[in-house]
């Protein structure tokens, strides 16, 4: 039983890079689930706090916005932490985000879907 449980754990972590962009990641932590992004940084907004990836897809690329969380940060080289930027990303980093959609409202009724990023892994994720 734990085995199998292992496999499948291992399916839904690396099942992204395998099977496209989007995906699903277990924290094994606390076992909650969350939304994964494989993609090119193209774009960064500081003003609101947006990053833009796009990954290749079947029938052309495939793009997702989303906006940092404001408690994501980074540790600096004397080793303190400040506010993570869009900015502090360079465009053309392959990177995977992990996010939730969340949803707000206007005050004239109109709901707002957004993704919210909340962690961040560099690197070579292909």
């Amino acid at each position: 039983m734990k085995l199998w449980l292992v496999i499948l754990e291992a399916f839904l972590v690396f099942s992204p890079a395998a099977y496209g962009q989007h995906g699903v990641a277990r924290n094994v932590q606390d076992g909650t689930v969350h939304d994964t992004w494989l993609g090119i940084v193209v774009s960064t907004n500081n003003a609101t706090r947006e990053i833009t990836l796009e990954s290749p897809g079947r029938e052309g690329a495939e793009v997702f916005t989303g906006t940092l969380k404001e408690s994501l940060s980074i540790k600096t080289k004397d080793g303190s932490k400040r506010r993570l930027q869009p900015s502090d990303i360079p465009k053309g980093d392959r990177i995977i985000v992990f996010y939730e959609q969340k949803k707000t409202k206007a005050d004239n009724g109109k709901v707002t879907v957004y993704n919210e990023i909340f962690r961040i892994e560099r690197g070579n994720v292909w």
